[in-house]
C-alpha cells in the first residue's frame, strides 16, 4: 500500500513538473524573441556606449548656457564628427533625449508644466542632472512655473537676496532638506551663498556639515537650490559660471510653435488635445509597467535557488502573469501608435496659426533692442493668443477658419503692441512685423532685404547696385 501511494505521489509530482515546464516553455518562447533581439541590440549599443557617454557628458557640461541652434551645432557638427575622425564607437541615430531620460519622466514633466518641445526637455535633463545648483535664464517664465509646480511638494521656498531674514532660512531649508528657489536675480550674486554654491560639505562625527561663514550646519541631501534671472542675455562672470550651472531656458521660436500649436488644437478641438495627453500618460504607464514586469521576470530567473525551475511555483505565476500582461500592453502600445499619428496628422492642418504665433511673439520680443521699456512677458502675449482664436470668426471650412484666425490675431496683435510704444517706433514695428511674416511665408528676398539696410557691402569693385530692377 505504501509503495503504491509513493508511485501515485510521484506520478503526481511528475504531472505537476511537467504542466510547469510546459508553462515555462510557453512563456519564455514568447520572452526568448524579444529578448534574442533586445541582446543583440544590446551588445550593439555596449560598443558605442564610449562615443554616446562621451557626448552626453559633454553636453551636461558645456551646452547650458546655449540655445538650441548652437547646442545642435556642438553636438551634431563638431563633436560627432570629431569622435567619428578619432574612430571613437558611436551611434549615428544618438539623441539625447532617449540616451539621458525616457518617456516617462518626460510625461511627469509635462504634468508639472514643462513644455515637451526639445528645447524644454533638454533643459530638464540639465536641471534635474547638474552636479552644480542651476541658475536658469527664464525671460519667459517657463522654468519658474515648471520648478514652482515639480518642487510644491518638497514644501518650497521661494525668495529674493533683498527677503529679509533669507540666510536665516536658507540654513534652516538646508538642515530640514528643504527646496529653494532664488527669484529676480541680477548679473551678481549675493556672497553669502558661495559655501552653498561651492558645496563645501565635509563629515564631522558621522555627520555631513556645511561651513557657512564661522557656522556649522547639518546637510540634509534631499536639499535642492535653483535661481532663476529674468534677464534675456545677463553677463556673468566666470566665477558665476564655474559656481553654478547656467542653463538657458529662453524659448525658440520652433519651440513657441510647438506650445501654441497645443493651445490652438485645446481651443479648437478639445477632445482631440485631451486624447492626446491622456494618450501620452496612458503609453509611458504602459511603457513603466512593462520594464517593470520584464525587470521582475529576469530578477526572479537570475536568484539563486534549490528549488528546481519546474517547482518554483511563485516564479511561474510571474511568467504567465508578465507574458498576459505583455501581449495586452503590446497591443495598446500598437494601437496608441496608430491614434499618435492620426492625432498629429489632425494637428498639424493647425501649424500655420501656431507658426504665425510664433513670429508675432519674436517680432514683438525684438523691440526690446530699441528700448529697454519694450520687454514683454509669454504670459501676455499667451493673452493675445487666446483672444485672437475666441474673436476670430467661425467657419466650418477649416482653411477658412485658419485664415480667419490668423488676420484676427495679426490685427490684435498690432494693436496690443502699438498700444505701448512712442508713435517714432511705429514704423520700424510694422517694418519687422512684415518682413519676418514674409521670411516665414518664404516670400522675403533675403538679397532685396539685406541691400536695403546695408547697402552693398561688398569690397571689390563690383556693381553698386546688385538689384537689376531698381
Amino acid at each position: 500500500m505504501g509503495i503504491l501511494t509513493d508511485l501515485e505521489n510521484t506520478a503526481e509530482r511528475m504531472a505537476r513538473r511537467l504542466n510547469a515546464a510546459s508553462k515555462l516553455i510557453t512563456g519564455l518562447a514568447g520572452e526568448q524573441k524579444r529578448w534574442d533581439a533586445d541582446t543583440k541590440i544590446f551588445m550593439q549599443d555596449k560598443v558605442k556606449l564610449v562615443g554616446d557617454c562621451l557626448s552626453a557628458s559633454a553636453f551636461l557640461s558645456y551646452c547650458g548656457p546655449f540655445n538650441m541652434a548652437l547646442r545642435e551645432k556642438m553636438i551634431f557638427q563638431d563633436w560627432k564628427p570629431d569622435l567619428i575622425a578619432r574612430k571613437i564607437p558611436c551611434k549615428d541615430d544618438f539623441k539625447l533625449e532617449t540616451f539621458l531620460t525616457d518617456d516617462v519622466e518626460v510625461s511627469k514633466w509635462a504634468s508639472e508644466n514643462l513644455p515637451t518641445d526639445e528645447l524644454s526637455v533638454q533643459n530638464g535633463i540639465l536641471t534635474t542632472s547638474a552636479s552644480r545648483w542651476p541658475l536658469c535664464i527664464d525671460p519667459q517664465m517657463q522654468a519658474v512655473s515648471w520648478i514652482k509646480e515639480k518642487e510644491k511638494k518638497n514644501n518650497l521656498l521661494v525668495m529674493t537676496f533683498n527677503t529679509e531674514g533669507f540666510v536665516k532660512r536658507l540654513e534652516n531649508a538646508i538642515k530640514f532638506g528643504q527646496s529653494v528657489l532664488f527669484e529676480g536675480l541680477d548679473t551678481e550674486l549675493d556672497p553669502i551663498i558661495d559655501p552653498v554654491l561651492e558645496k563645501n560639505i565635509t563629515k564631522e562625527a558621522g555627520v555631513e556639515v556645511l561651513a557657512m561663514g564661522d557656522q556649522k550646519i547639518e546637510y540634509n541631501t534631499e536639499f535642492k537650490m535653483c535661481m532663476i534671472t529674468k534677464l534675456a542675455n545677463p553677463a556673468y562672470s566666470p566665477e558665476v559660471f564655474g559656481k553654478t550651472m547656467i542653463i538657458n531656458f529662453s524659448v525658440t521660436q520652433g519651440g513657441l510653435k510647438d506650445q501654441l500649436l497645443n493651445m490652438v488644437v485645446e481651443y479648437e478641438k478639445p477632445e482631440l488635445e485631451k486624447m492626446r495627453k491622456d494618450l501620452i500618460v496612458q503609453t509611458s504607464a504602459n511603457k513603466q509597467e512593462l520594464k517593470e514586469l520584464e525587470d521582475l521576470l529576469l530578477s526572479e530567473l537570475s536568484k539563486k535557488s534549490d528549488v528546481p525551475l519546474v517547482d518554483n511555483e511563485p516564479l511561474i505565476k510571474i511568467l504567465e502573469t508578465a507574458k498576459e500582461k505583455s501581449i495586452n500592453i503590446g497591443n495598446s502600445l500598437e494601437v496608441a501608435k496608430e491614434t499618435s499619428a492620426q492625432i498629429d496628422a489632425s494637428r498639424q492642418e493647425y501649424t500655420n496659426v501656431a507658426k504665425r504665433g510664433s513670429i508675432l511673439f519674436f517680432c514683438m520680443s525684438g523691440l526690446s533692442a530699441i528700448s529697454g521699456m519694450y520687454e514683454y512677458s509669454l504670459n501676455s502675449y499667451n493673452v493675445i493668443f487666446k483672444n485672437g482664436l475666441e474673436q476670430s470668426k467661425k467657419d466650418n471650412v477649416l482653411p477658412a477658419r485658419i485664415r480667419f484666425i490668423i488676420e484676427k490675431l495679426t490685427q490684435l496683435f498690432y494693436e496690443f503692441v502699438c498700444m505701448g510704444i512712442f508713435e517714432a517706433h511705429k514704423l520700424v514695428f510694422s517694418f519687422q512685423m512684415c518682413t519676418m511674416i514674409m521670411n516665414g511665408e518664404q516670400e522675403l528676398v533675403r538679397k532685396e532685404l539685406d541691400f536695403f539696410l546695408k547697402g552693398n557691402t561688398s569690397l571689390d569693385d563690383v556693381d553698386r547696385n546688385p538689384i537689376a530692377w531698381l
